[in-house]
């Protein structure tokens, strides 16, 4: 029995808001970022992890690092501080960013938005998206195939410019217009679901 996965459309196509929240970060002027950070951070908290407050906080929290640390804050599960209490050492952000630096500059000259897909695909999508689908399917004898994840596919993508995959604030727009007739609005449109 195999069955098919979506895994690969939005390390590919730009699904995540942290694709345009790079993007975005690198628009804003370090020293208003700087101040917006203490405006969020004096604002009181939002109700869940995805409240309008909680993104801002997440999205300015970093603003004098480099895209490289801000982009790794933004999808660790821990802070930094949490990973201080549970090693009970702090880690070496040269060692915890290095890895990040070294994809975006081999990802270029590419835009932008195709040099985080490129540093997504070679940490989060292999290191963590990849390995969980394989050993969770596994677990139960299930063989899955990726389809997005195709050489060929991945290929054509990545020469394809940012703005085609990152239009604005929207996310896989180029996948979303490949299939109008064959994926109703309600799902093309929805909202990103985990």
């Amino acid at each position: 029995t195999v069955a098919l996965t979506g895994d690969g459309g939005d390390e590919v196509f730009a699904g995540y808001e942290r694709f345009y929240a790079a993007v975005l970060s690198e628009k804003i002027p370090r020293p208003i970022g700087r101040s917006l950070n203490v405006v969020a951070r004096a604002m009181p908290g939002g109700g869940n992890y995805k409240s309008v407050v909680n993104k801002a906080r997440r999205f300015l929290s970093r603003f004098d690092e480099e895209l490289p640390e801000r982009f790794r804050s933004w999808i660790s599960i821990f802070r930094r501080e949490e990973l201080e209490k549970m090693l009970r050492v702090a880690p070496s952000e040269a060692a915890l960013g290095r890895s990040f630096r070294t994809c975006l500059h081999h990802a270029a000259p590419a835009d932008l938005t195709n040099q985080l897909l490129y540093l997504n695909a070679k940490t989060y999508l292999l290191d963590d998206l990849n390995a969980k689908v394989d050993r969770a399917s596994m677990s139960v004898s299930l063989e899955t195939r990726s389809p997005f994840l195709d050489t060929e596919l991945m290929d054509y993508a990545f020469r394809l410019p940012g703005h085609l995959k990152l239009h604005g604030r929207s996310l896989k727009w180029i996948l979303k217009r490949a299939f109008p007739d064959l994926l109703p609005t309600e799902i093309s449109q929805r909202g990103k679901m985990g």
